[in-house]
């Protein structure tokens, strides 16, 4: 597959069924968020943002200027839930040079998210995730310091600010 992965690109792989986008959100602020929480962590390089689920009410070709993909893949085994997506699209990102970060709630040791998140650490890529440990019911994307402050890395601490540009 690294054949196929561009180098130094973040692939923001987002499960909508975790983290919908808030009512009257706009997906432009959404995206710029992203960037800018990237900036504010030192990662740069392009970015893919790859939306699972169908919360998106955006057209497609809306969400495409926005750089925006929205899709669902094909099911594996049947399954057309956006967590059972998820990790066999991480895999697919995974080449030299790319990180990978989960908006996506975490799920415990004997799931597939975190089996595919454990190897690819394993495998010395980065691996960003959301905390789930937030209790104030706004969702991670809503602003660059949401996303920024309930981020860590898969397995351990958090990102470092290094300030926007």
């Amino acid at each position: 597959m690294p054949g196929f992965v561009k180098d130094n690109i973040t692939y923001v792989l987002w499960n909508l069924e975790d983290y919908p986008v808030s009512d009257g959100a706009d997906l432009g602020s959404i995206r710029r968020n992203i960037e800018e929480a990237l900036d504010l962590m030192g990662i740069h390089g392009s970015m893919d943002i790859l939306a699972f689920g169908d919360q998106l009410k955006s057209p497609r070709a809306e969400l495409s200027e926005l750089g925006i993909d929205n899709f669902l893949p094909e099911p594996l085994s049947g399954n057309n839930s956006a967590a059972f997506k998820l990790p066999a699209q991480m895999i697919g990102c995974s080449g030299e040079g790319s990180r990978v970060w989960v908006i996506a709630k975490q799920q415990g040791p004997g799931s597939e998210l975190y089996r595919v998140q454990q190897c690819l650490a394993s495998r010395n890529y980065t691996i960003l995730v959301i905390d789930d440990d937030d209790t104030t019911g706004v969702s991670p994307v809503d602003s660059v310091q949401s996303l920024f402050k309930r981020t860590r890395s898969f397995g351990g601490g958090k990102p470092q600010e290094v300030g926007l540009y």
